[in-house]
C-alpha cells in the first residue's frame, strides 16, 4: 500500500529550510548527489544548508558553497560516536535557524540525531536517504539504526537493493528515489574523447569499460576483473 505523503508545515515565511546531515563531504557518490541537488533544486521552494562532522581530502564544501549552500562542521572533527558535542550543536542550529526538515544521508550520524531532534518542542521533519546496503555497515551502526529508524517521517533509497537491505519490517517504509545526472556536464567532456583515448593507447576499435568508485570491498572489483578476464578472452579488443 502506498504511504501517505509527508507534509511539512513551514516554521517561518519563505521556502522550506532543509538541513542535510552527513558524516563528511569528500568526493563520493552521495556527496556528488548533494552538489547536483544544490545546483538544480527548486530554490523558490527549498533553501539548503549542510552539517558535516569530518573534514575529508578534496572536500566538496567549496562547490556546495558556490551553489549557495552554507556548510558547517559540527563537533571536534573526529566523527567518533563518543564525540557527542556535535549533537548539541546540531540541536541548537536547528532551533535557532528554524529548519523545517533535517535530511540525513549518513547512517550513524542520523541514527544518533533522530532521538535528539525528536525531543524538540518545534521539531523538524526527519527524512533519511539510504545510500548503501545494511550488510556493509558495522555492528554498532546497524544496531543504532534498528533502534531509531522508525523515528523518521519519510525514508528513501538510491536503489532497490539499498531499499530492501533493512529488516523487512523497516524496509517496507523505504521508497526508491531515482536521481538524475547533469547531462550538460557529461556532454561537455565529449570533445576530449579522442584525446583521452589516444593518451590511454586505445584505438577506435577498442571497447573501454571504466568503473568510477571508491576502492572498497563492496564495490566488487573482483567481480569486474573476472568479467573483464572472461570478456577479453572472447573479444581481445575489450581491455
Amino acid at each position: 500500500m502506498p504511504r501517505a505523503p509527508c507534509t511539512v508545515a513551514r516554521m517561518g515565511p519563505g521556502p522550506l529550510r532543509v538541513l542535510w546531515l552527513v558524516k563528511g563531504l569528500g568526493p563520493g557518490g552521495m556527496e556528488r548527489l548533494l552538489v547536483n541537488h544544490a545546483r538544480f533544486g527548486d530554490r523558490e521552494r527549498f533553501a539548503y544548508s549542510a552539517a558535516y562532522l569530518v573534514d575529508r581530502p578534496n572536500s566538496l564544501v567549496g562547490e556546495l558553497g558556490a551553489a549557495g549552500v552554507e556548510c558547517r562542521r559540527l563537533g571536534g572533527g573526529s566523527g567518533s560516536p563518543s564525540d557527542l558535542g556535535w549533537l548539541l550543536q546540531l540541536r541548537s542550529w536547528v532551533r535557532d535557524e528554524g529548519f523545517d526538515v533535517v535530511h540525513g544521508h549518513s547512517p550513524l550520524p542520523m541514527a544518533m540525531a533522530r532521538p535528539v531532534l525528536r525531543t524538540m518542542r518545534r521539531r523538524p521533519r526527519l527524512v533519511y536517504t539510504e545510500h548503501n546496503s545494511w550488510d556493509c555497515y558495522g555492528r554498532a551502526t546497524r544496531a543504532a539504526n534498528l533502534a531509531t529508524f522508525g523515528l523518521d517521517d519519510a525514508q528513501f533509497a538510491v536503489s532497490a537493493a539499498a531499499a530492501a537491505s533493512p529488516p523487512s519490517r523497516l524496509a517496507r517504509r523505504v521508497e526508491v528515489l531515482t536521481h538524475g545526472i547533469d547531462l550538460d556536464a557529461v556532454r561537455a567532456h565529449a570533445g576530449r574523447r579522442a584525446e583521452v583515448r589516444a593518451a590511454l593507447g586505445l584505438d577506435d576499435d577498442h571497447v573501454a569499460v571504466v568503473a568510477v568508485a571508491n576502492l572498497r570491498v563492496e564495490k566488487a572489483y573482483d567481480v569486474m576483473l573476472e568479467a573483464a578476464r572472461r570478456g577479453g578472452g572472447r573479444r581481445p579488443r575489450a581491455p
